[in-house]
């Protein structure tokens, strides 16, 4: 077992029902084959199962038998270490959002279109180059410059941050850096989360810029992604998209495509090799709730690569960032949850089923379900009375911006 990585317990199956009691409270859950985890809804208890099987779920209720295919999103990971979210329906984020314009500005079709061209509008439209003190006192941005007098990459990640708030999206910020330099050095870059990607994206808001493989262009990759082909030969399969046009930082073109190794000629920053290092700062309400000096909720990954050396400045020992409440993981569900997904349940009440409905959705609103072609609102909890045959239904979960999770859908055959 890795260090620091907690077992858990395990459910006793039934070999001819996907079904378990659950050790604490004794109700009884049925879930789906194929699942790794499943938490119970009554006491919010979270347990791992110890097989995976491809049987579908069947059981009687009310002298009818269901069976309920595999096709279903597993059970939904609640954090271990809780996230602080800028809400948009804060007035100083709406007030953000309205004074740049955002949301007109975005030309994008897919969800990943839009969220990269954020990017252009923070770095290229808003600010192609870095603010003086006066017009960020005049646009309230003060908050999140505090005492310095010139805006830095990680003021470009706190705002990419906040604009995503602004639009119903949630992303946080991260500082990166090498390993071993010669002298103190990081960099501030941001991650996002996509729904259609189902995983944290990075981006790096100073240069308009973000990852991919060489194989795959298309496809984002997250912080541990770069992380880890970093390794991998050096990172030569990373491209590097970015609109960087020459070595001065503030001459931006159209978005073009490199190998990520030879960003040196342009900035240190955008190399692999930055990401030998990562903290996620735990919270984006930078101008309600801005940080202070020293003291802030972060969460840092380490792995076998980084155990028991001192984090990005090579000189203060691991117990020092402790004091300064910054968490350690080696848990990549840890360190990247997935958020808006939609976990469902079936528990028996009596002879009838019930279902319940969980997610992690970021300013969570309300569930949906989808009937007759169009979504409708749905309770979290409520008695199942399907009718015989086939059936398909599709939950979703929805947060107070009107931006919709991925669809959890289960099908099966009630006889």
């Amino acid at each position: 077992m890795k260090k620091g990585v907690l077992p858990s317990p395990s459910l006793e199956l039934s070999p001819d029902e996907e079904r378990a009691a659950c050790p604490r409270c004794g109700r009884l859950l049925l879930f789906p084959a194929g699942s790794e985890t499943i938490a119970c809804p009554a006491c919010r208890a979270d347990w791992r199962r110890p097989v995976a099987s491809a049987r579908p779920i069947a059981f009687a209720a009310g002298g009818r038998h269901f069976q309920l295919g595999p096709r279903w999103i597993g059970a939904q990971h609640r954090p271990r270490y809780p996230f602080q979210h800028a809400l948009h329906a804060e007035p100083e984020v709406r007030a953000l959002a309205a004074k740049f314009g955002v949301r007109r500005c975005l030309r994008g079709t897919t969800l990943w279109d839009r969220q990269r061209d954020l990017l252009r509008v923070l770095r290229i439209e808003r600010f192609p180059a870095r603010p003086p003190r006066a017009l960020l006192r005049r646009l309230g941005l003060d908050p999140i410059t505090r005492t310095n007098t010139h805006w830095f990459c990680s003021h470009f990640a706190y705002l990419y941050a906040l604009f995503a708030a602004s639009l119903g999206w949630t992303a946080r910020i991260l500082n990166v850096g090498p390993d071993s330099p010669p002298k103190p050095l990081g960099h501030m870059i941001a991650e996002i989360w996509n729904d259609d990607f189902q995983k944290w994206i990075v981006v790096d808001p100073l240069y308009a810029a973000w990852f991919s493989r060489r194989e795959r262009p298309g496809t984002p990759l997250s912080f541990l992604d770069v992380r880890a082909e970093s390794f991998r030969r050096g990172g030569r399969e990373i491209l590097l998209h970015h609109r960087v046009r020459a070595s001065k930082e503030n001459e931006f073109g159209s978005e073009r495509a490199t190998p990520a190794v030879e960003s040196t000629a342009f900035s240190r920053f955008l190399h692999p090799a930055v990401y030998f290092w990562g903290i996620a700062y735990l919270s984006n309400r930078f101008l309600t709730e801005p940080y202070e000096e020293g003291r802030f909720l972060a969460l840092l990954w380490r792995d076998e690569k980084n155990s028991g050396r001192p984090w990005i400045n090579g000189t203060q020992p691991v117990g020092y960032y402790r004091a300064r409440q910054v968490v350690e993981t080696q848990t990549e569900r840890d360190f990247h949850p997935p958020l808006n997904n939609t976990a469902l349940w079936l528990l028996r009440d009596g002879g009838a089923p019930r279902v319940f409905l969980r997610t992690h959705c970021p300013n969570f609103a309300c569930f949906e379900r989808k009937t007759g072609g169009a979504w409708r609102r749905a309770a979290a909890e409520f008695p199942l009375a399907p009718r015989p045959g086939r059936f398909l239904w599709e939950f979703r979960a929805v947060n107070r911006f009107g931006v919709a999770g991925k669809p959890a859908r289960i099908q099966g055959v009630i006889r």
